[in-house]
């Protein structure tokens, strides 16, 4: 008898974690139809010519944010999915293009989709799923870095991702800021700023700015999630990536400074009121080796590095976009395969904004920088309020952007990679890079410039640091023969004498 009872009650738990499974991939399919539909709305309307085919694709966007913050579960997100797709079959009748039948399909996908998941959730009277959900994090300290955090919320909507994305900003994030974000985050809350107070390690790594990253601990009390993956607001994501989900916490990827700590731009954690708690006894305790949350971090799960490929993120995920910090061949050779690009350093892609003849430095990688400007200038600039935009006055925020495209798009032409970055790094840069053990081994540091230069200082004279293939480097191999034979019989005569 207590065994079928027991086997009762196993068959029905067993009944209900699969119907709870069953809703979740129902919102997570709803979350990704969702996305598409967020897409061709984008590439549709917006470059619509007519000023109210473009006006009610804002109409359409609002309603669409709208049933993505109610999850599409209250009969309110229900009736709004409804009032959309009556919208949409208007809009389709009006203005008529090879997108609207696929539009026409994928609302209809929606809304069969919020139909069986209304029928099961409330069938089955089960309880809110809030608890098992994952989201993207993400940080704003400033109107400038929301900048970047919309193009990443943007980036991780136009891969498809099946997670909800929340943003944390500070008091210094303006009203207009926080509208904006709304708009492409599902979540937005804000949070007190956390400073370090160690100004003089601060200074050590010349980055006095980073004392307010202490405040990406608070990603810790987001307790509503079950898991959670952190990413700077200057990264961009370039593929899907939703795989981070299944590593346990605290996996990142190595810093490529020091690969025996990680990188704390892009990292998996569990939110944890504990785990917070302790975090900030930590850094009043012992501090940050660094002053800012990497070294922090890094000192509070020092087991990381001991861990093992379980919890080390391949760098992929966190690759750098600065020549200074980058193996320029290895980037070459798997450009393809780079999925979450981080822009490293002081030097910004909405810095290149603030000025009317924006300088684009040759240590960023110009074909991420284009993407990042694609994004921008598509989704996050017609979105803006006028005062961030510039209105119409000339040099505005809209003309920069052409700017920085074109300079980008020559400097893509003319293989900025291979030419004109290793003839921009200085000679401090290089030394620099060389005692961090970034040595580029197929390029000015290959062993043959390594032997050149030793013969240079044992000759007395100034060799050309050419290629290999180059045509003078067979006639200055031929001149350093017949020294060396010259040497060698003259060492001889004296021997015989």
């Amino acid at each position: 008898m207590y065994v079928c009872v027991k086997l009762e009650e196993k068959e029905e738990e067993v009944n209900l974690i699969s119907r709870c499974y069953l809703i979740k991939m129902l919102r997570l399919r709803i979350r990704y139809l969702c996305s598409q539909l967020e897409c061709i709305f984008t590439n549709q309307f917006l470059t619509a010519n007519n000023a109210t085919h473009t006006h009610t694709y804002f109409h359409i966007k609002a309603l669409f944010v709208l049933c993505m913050k109610r999850e599409s579960i209250e009969i309110f997100s229900f009736s709004l999915l409804l009032l959309l797709l009556m919208v949409m079959v208007v809009e389709c009748v009006v203005y008529w293009s090879e997108h609207s039948l696929l539009l026409l399909f994928l609302l209809l996908a929606l809304v069969i989709n919020n139909i069986l998941l209304y029928y099961y959730y409330y069938y089955f009277f089960l309880l809110d799923l809030e608890m098992d959900e994952e989201a993207w994090v993400t940080l704003a300290t400033n109107d400038s870095y929301t900048l970047g955090a919309l193009v990443l919320g943007h980036s991780l909507r136009r891969v498809g991702t099946s997670r909800k994305l929340h943003c944390m900003v500070t008091t210094s994030v303006t009203q207009e800021m926080r509208r904006s974000l709304g708009n492409v985050f599902d979540s937005v809350t804000q949070v007190d700023v956390m400073d370090s107070g160690d100004e003089s390690n601060l200074a050590l790594i010349q980055r006095p700015d980073l004392g307010v990253t202490f405040t990406k601990l608070n990603c810790w009390k987001l307790t509503q999630y079950k898991k959670c993956v952190f990413l700077d607001a200057d990264c961009l994501v370039l593929q899907q990536c939703d795989d981070l989900f299944d590593y346990p916490e605290l996996s990142a990827a190595p810093d490529i400074g020091w690969p025996d700590i990680f990188n704390s731009g892009v990292f998996v954690f569990v939110p944890s009121n504990e785990t917070y708690q302790n975090l900030v006894k930590f850094g009043v305790e012992q501090g940050s080796f660094d002053g800012a949350d990497q070294g922090l971090l890094n000192s509070f799960f020092s087991e990381w590095r001991l861990k093992g490929p379980s919890h080390r993120l391949p760098y992929t995920y966190n690759t750098a976009s600065s020549a200074l910090y980058t193996y320029i061949a290895a980037l070459k050779r798997f450009m393809g395969d780079v999925k979450i690009v981080h822009f490293i350093g002081q030097q910004k892609p909405w810095n290149l904004l603030g000025s009317k003849d924006p300088q684009l430095g040759a240590a960023l990688e110009m074909e991420f920088l284009k993407t990042w400007f694609s994004i921008f200038s598509s989704n996050v600039l017609p979105t803006l309020h006028p005062e961030y935009t510039g209105g119409g006055e000339e040099g505005c925020l809209s003309n920069r952007i052409g700017v920085c495209m074109e300079r980008i798009k020559a400097l893509c032409g003319a293989e900025i990679l291979r030419k004109q970055m290793p003839a921009a790094v200085s000679d401090a840069d290089r030394q620099r890079a060389w005692e961090e053990g970034i040595v580029d081994y197929t390029g000015r540091d290959s062993w043959e410039n390594i032997q050149k230069r030793l013969e240079e200082t044992i000759n007395g004279e100034k060799i050309n640091y050419e290629a290999s293939d180059h045509p003078q480097h067979e006639q200055q191999q031929q001149q350093q023969q017949q020294r060396k034979m010259c040497a060698t019989k003259q060492c001889g005569f004296k021997q015989t004498t």
